[in-house]
């Protein structure tokens, strides 16, 4: 017969498993974000579009991670 212990494992496995269900869920469609977005990037038209405001992506995106940068900065000290 299996004791209190045992079963309070065999439920703690069994919330592990189920959790390790919703990140393998979580994964899958990360990637097929990351996917999609190659295939779509991969046309001509897309490329093209992307080619002609890439330093606008990259100042904006640089923007970004320079103000995260700060902001992590900033409370470090607090």
């Amino acid at each position: 017969m299996l004791a209190f212990k045992d079963i309070l494992i065999y439920r703690q496995v069994g919330d592990l498993i189920q959790i390790s269900k919703k990140e393998e869920k979580q994964w899958t469609s990360l990637f097929q974000c990351f996917l999609f977005l190659a295939r779509v990037l991969s046309n001509a038209s897309p490329q093209a579009v992307y080619l002609k405001s890439k330093v606008l992506f990259d100042r904006l995106t640089g923007g970004v991670m320079a103000g995260l940068g700060i902001k992590l900065v900033s409370n470090a000290g607090a």
